[in-house]
């Protein structure tokens, strides 16, 4: 009797033990795909992934997001950089999810190179554009420098729009003009004495006489002759 309990207690121990082995090399099995690059395509979703802003310059920064949703495996996921070639770059942040899990990430990057980049995540990529940044080249004072330039010069325009106009309100005085001063002149040269000088009327029958500028005398319209 006690040596069929000694063999039955072997045999369930040999059964447990072997049942936990099995489960154990299982799990190895998941953790050592997942490690090794398995196709988790169709075992992890991801979406609302998105990147901003997409064209950049030197020094400036990304916002990446995403919501991972994971099936029945134990994943590690990337999130990871390369050039426009699709050679690999660096590691932006490396995760490990459990089965059915869901995250949203939200990650940050500065871009110190110029050039077009792709980050991609579960297969999903994203492309950025990086340029050159413009206060590097010298071309800083043409950017900010040209502001109290445009002021003063936009100052200097007003100011010269009110004395003009201020100039157009006030009264002329065209007696003192020096133009309307040499007309007037011109004009007193011009005008022939009268030969009468006190007599506006005809010496002979008294009647008015007007005076002729292409004959440079005085006639009489009654007399019908020349004073």
């Amino acid at each position: 009797m006690r040596k069929r309990l000694f063999v039955f207690a072997v045999t369930l121990s040999l059964l447990l033990s072997g049942v936990m082995v099995g489960r154990g090399m299982e799990k190895e099995g998941i953790e050592r795909k997942n490690l090794n690059n398995f196709d988790i395509g169709d075992h992890v979703t991801i979406s609302a992934f998105t990147v901003h802003p997409t064209e950049i310059e030197v020094g400036e920064t990304v916002t990446i997001s995403a919501t991972i949703i994971n099936h029945e495996l134990f994943v590690d996921l990337v999130l990871s950089i390369y050039d426009n070639d699709g050679n690999f770059l660096h590691t932006i942040r490396r995760y490990e999810l459990d089965p059915y899990e869901q995250r949203s990430i939200e990650e940050n990057h500065t871009f110190q190179d110029i050039g077009s980049f792709i980050i991609t995540i579960g297969g999903e990529e994203k492309t950025v554009s990086v340029e050159e940044d413009i206060d590097e080249d010298g071309s800083f004072l043409s950017r900010y420098c040209c502001i109290p330039l445009l002021l003063v010069t936009s100052i200097t325009l007003i100011i010269l729009v009110i004395v003009i106009l201020k100039k157009k309100k006030e009264p002329q005085d065209d007696h003192h003009h020096p133009v309307q001063q040499h007309i007037r002149s011109r004009q007193r040269a011009e005008k022939p004495p009268p030969p009468f000088k006190n007599i506006k009327n005809c010496p002979d029958c008294g009647q008015r006489i007007r005076f002729i500028d292409e004959y440079d005398s005085w006639y009489c319209d009654t007399c019908q002759e020349y004073k």
